[in-house]
């Protein structure tokens, strides 16, 4: 498993099938400092593989029905593939649910601590304790890049397709300067909402030494720090 902040690359990568933005962030991983001029990400559906034990059988089958007859996929319709497979699982999954989870998708909207709608923190495919995503803007230049660029290009834009095509294109300087502390630590010195409650939040440049510590990490309360050395 790699951490989604850990620069590493790779000449090419292979993983087994699973749901389809899964799949398209292990091909993020291959060829990421282009340094090759071509690169490829194999998907091999493994026999006996479990994958549907972990992700359920409505992902799986709508990755496999996508793939059927797809022998290579270039990286621009990637954003295409995504949209239909999120399109389609949207369909299969039960209409309450679905429409809560696609809401919160495209809303970025990951904990409810400030809002009553549903989260994706509320979703899970793998039970573990629940982490909240926090953008770090250890640099002037990251801040501005969140506030004119993803910000307007993501998180305020209407339009669910641009939106999803945003997040796509931004996905990899997001995760690059994202942490996912615990939230039941984190709730106690939560920072600010980058748009609106409830959604992504983030470390203002300069609030750093209120949030964020350059050797250790996020920062808890007094209370909370002295808990984490002894649990």
């Amino acid at each position: 498993m790699i951490e989604a902040g850990v620069d590493l690359d790779f000449p090419a990568t292979l993983r087994d099938l699973g749901p389809v933005d899964a799949m398209v962030q292990v091909a993020g991983r291959c060829n990421r400092e282009g340094r090759c001029p071509e690169a490829r990400a194999y998907v091999v559906p493994l026999e006996g593989g479990g994958a549907a034990h972990v992700y359920g059988a409505v992902h799986l089958h709508v990755a496999r029905r996508l793939l059927e007859g797809v022998t290579e996929l270039p990286e621009a319709r990637y954003p295409e593939w995504v949209e239909r497979y999120f399109r389609e699982a949207h369909r299969r999954l039960s209409q309450e649910r679905s429409e809560a989870l696609w809401k919160a998708y495209t809303r970025l909207a990951y904990d409810r601590l400030e809002s009553e709608d549903p989260a994706l923190s509320e979703f899970h495919l793998i039970e573990s304790p629940e982490q909240i995503p926090i953008f770090v803007a250890l640099t002037p230049k990251r801040e501005r890049w969140l506030l004119t660029s993803f910000k307007p290009e993501v998180l305020d834009e209407g339009d669910p397709q641009r939106r999803q095509a945003g997040y796509l294109r931004y996905r990899r300087a997001l995760h690059d300067f994202t942490i996912r502390p615990l939230l039941r630590r984190a709730r106690q010195n939560l920072p600010p909402a980058v748009g609106e409650a409830g959604g992504l939040r983030w470390i203002p440049h300069g609030q750093l030494e209120r949030f964020y510590d350059m050797e250790t990490g996020f920062r808890w309360t007094p209370e909370e720090l002295a808990g984490a050395w002894i649990e």
